[in-house]
């Protein structure tokens, strides 16, 4: 049972209460890192502890099932890849690490390489061929770290909205004659050192937060407060005195 603290700053729990922690995935990490700027830390957390699962629709499960489906047929055409079994190794190849875990998308054996793949709208393909969604190119670059790979390769992958619509309502889409990919590599030991680091910070965090059986609400967005029934507004900027201003 989640409870708010006396002071009005904590959402606190009950050990016992945790039926079971999760792993930090490639999607938690980079929340708990900052590289989110859609979910903050303090939900990853929630959800790590079981408290909080945010469920993604099933029409973007489908439409990035599809692109991964498109990017393994590309890749064979020319090399040997490696696809797992989401069941038979339970959603995590890394299982030997008792602390980071996830799922890859591709393996190239003869690369060292692990491919990350992205299913993005028609819109967004400028966006992200100007700047890259980092939090995406991280959650791949953590898998090649735990993994021992010396390279990521991202692949975004764009429908047009014709495709994309008809994916959304579950269908088989028409064409795929209009979809377009962006490919960008990422050479693993430019970001080693930056990647271990982040990994050491978000796992003291998770940590601390299991020590002291709580998570800081300004590190928990409204929406999940407004869930478990808080009627507190979190200030993730934090306070601020007047040195601090340019003018």
């Amino acid at each position: 049972m989640l409870r708010l603290s006396d002071d009005k700053k904590y959402i606190c729990f009950d050990k016992e209460d945790i039926k079971k922690i999760k792993k930090i995935s490639g999607h938690a990490f980079v929340e708990i890192a900052g590289l989110n700027h859609f979910n903050p830390k303090g939900d990853a957390v929630l959800g790590l502890f079981g408290f909080y699962k945010n469920d993604v629709d099933k029409k973007y499960l489908y439409r990035g099932d599809l692109a991964e489906r498109i990017v393994q047929k590309v890749y064979s055409r020319t090399t040997k890849i490696q696809v797992y079994d989401k069941k038979s190794i339970n959603y995590d190849n890394f299982q030997d690490n008792k602390y980071f875990g996830g799922l890859i998308d591709i393996e190239l054996p003869f690369d060292k390489a692990y491919v990350e793949v992205k299913s993005k709208s028609m819109s967004a393909y400028d966006s992200v061929n100007n700047y890259p969604p980092m939090d995406e190119v991280y959650q791949g670059l953590l898998y090649c770290v735990l993994g021992h790979k010396d390279k990521l390769i991202m692949e975004w992958i764009f429908f047009d909205e014709k495709a994309e619509q008809e994916i959304f309502n579950g269908m088989q889409p028409s064409s795929l004659k209009e979809i377009k990919k962006i490919t960008k590599e990422y050479l693993v030991k430019d970001y080693e050192e930056d990647v271990r680091n982040k990994m050491k910070e978000t796992f003291n965090y998770y940590l601390n937060c299991y020590k002291e059986s709580r998570v800081p609400i300004n590190d928990i967005s409204e929406r999940v407060l407004k869930m478990f029934g808080f009627d507190v507004k979190p200030n993730p900027f934090g306070e601020f005195s007047e040195e601090d201003l340019p003018f």
